[in-house]
């Protein structure tokens, strides 16, 4: 004679019907725990991206590949002993535009620029270097072997990467990746919130993006802290003004991820306060 579901159940002990009762709720948590792992996943990438194309933006990009600019040409010596012949051109060519000898960039100067002081001459080069260089990246740079080729060409595969990033198509992509993230975790934001009940939603919603701007910022500090160990150790003077100017930029990262942490111990402390309110209600009225 085969027994009865009730009796089945009622030979199990609380500590097994205890188990089986939490084996249900994990089941049903489960599609928030999806949304939860996959917005910290897309929050991550998010903050990556932002960070990118706020660092890609013209103004921020311009000054970054001024600083770049002036340590890979090595400007300042190279004005001090081809300044005159840049002037003897200005004189030689009074219609023509001219360019500053062994100049790693075509950048022309028309007489009357070149005969300016070599601050101003200096500013000039800087400047217009700089859009060729977000507008082209590397290829900005002439080719090694040409004429006017200069030494921080021998750091080509360096050039590249760092001018590679900014430049005016790499921020419209990184404008089009920052929008999709930002409507990934929209999405992903709304499906964690309705699928957890009660203020609990609040808790849940800002321990994922806790949890998301603390990866991000170790991540962050660990790679400023490579760059920062990098310079400190390079005896070439080019990379090093290199590896100082990726070390300053990273500040960004840093505070995209303390603000996005913080929004999140804010939802985290309403969640749990508006709980406490709840429960403390509840029980009023009980």
């Amino acid at each position: 004679m085969s027994r009865t579901k009730d009796a089945i159940e009622g030979e199990e002990s609380p500590q097994q019907r205890a188990i089986g009762s939490g084996l249900l709720r994990q089941r049903r948590r489960r599609p928030q725990v999806y949304a939860a792992l996959g917005l910290v996943v897309v929050l991550s990438s998010l903050l990556v991206a932002l960070s990118l194309f706020q660092l890609t933006a013209p103004g921020p990009a311009h000054r970054a590949l001024r600083r770049a600019v002036a340590g890979l040409t090595e400007i300042d010596p190279l004005l001090a002993v081809r300044g005159p012949a840049l002037r003897e051109q200005a004189d030689a060519s009074p219609d023509g535009p001219v360019s500053l000898p062994d100049y790693p960039l075509d950048v022309p100067l028309s007489p009357e620029e070149a005969r300016r002081s070599t601050e101003q001459v200096r500013d000039l080069l800087l400047d217009r270097s700089a859009e060729q260089a977000y507008l082209e990246g590397s290829a900005a740079f002439r080719a090694e072997g040409e004429s006017g080729g200069s030494s921080g060409l021998s750091l080509k595969g360096f050039v590249r990467l760092s001018l590679g990033l900014l430049t005016a198509s790499r921020h419209d992509a990184l404008r089009l990746a920052t929008v999709v993230l930002a409507i990934l975790c929209g999405v992903l934001s709304c499906a964690l919130v309705l699928l957890t009940p009660g203020y609990r939603r609040l808790t849940a919603l800002g321990s994922t993006v806790a949890a998301s701007s603390l990866f991000f910022l170790l991540l962050t500090v660990a790679v400023r802290l490579a760059l920062a160990l990098a310079g400190a150790a390079s005896d070439d003077y080019i990379a090093g003004q290199l590896l100082d100017l990726a070390k300053d930029a990273a500040w960004l990262p840093l505070r995209n991820g303390l603000a996005f942490g913080g929004l999140g111990v804010a939802l985290v402390i309403l969640g749990v306060v508006g709980s406490g309110l709840s429960t403390n209600a509840k029980r009023v009225n009980g």
